[in-house]
């Protein structure tokens, strides 16, 4: 099934610390082998480093540390870009919505999925997305 991971589940699964990271580690895992079902959005590559290289950990988790554990764990994901005007839609989507805040990004990571055509979005965030995934037809599950 093609899956879409968005920043949530990444972090989880690349920080041994973080409560969700056996389940959110195996599912990665699990859908790394398998070819054109493993995709991330552009922004949930770039938030994942961002939250990632900013944690108050001991050790600190530096950016070549950070960026090393993505590219060997991500490197067969898709990553889906989005064009000016996905970001225009995704701006008066919001606005149309009332969304407020992070709702933006969550915005994102749902247009990431719809243009790549896929089953479904993961997180352990769902609540978040659930409102936002119905009209568009993307399941959304958790790890």
């Amino acid at each position: 099934m093609k899956s879409l991971f968005d920043s949530s589940v990444l972090v989880a699964a690349l920080l041994e610390t973080h409560p969700s990271h056996k389940t959110s580690r195996a599912i990665v895992l699990e859908h790394r082998g398998r070819s054109g079902e493993f995709a991330i959005s552009q922004h949930a590559l770039l938030e994942t480093y961002a939250v990632l290289t900013g944690m108050r950990t001991r050790p600190r988790l530096t950016p070549p540390m950070v960026r090393l554990a993505m590219t060997e764990l991500l490197a067969p994901a898709e990553v889906v870009p989005l064009s000016p005007s996905d970001y225009q839609e995704c701006l008066m989507t919001a606005e149309s919505s009332n969304l407020i805040g992070g709702a933006i990004c969550d915005l994102l990571h749902l247009r990431a999925a719809e243009i790549w055509g896929a089953a479904q979005l993961v997180t352990l965030n769902p609540k978040h997305f659930r409102p936002l995934a119905g009209r568009l037809r993307i399941a959304v599950a958790e790890p």
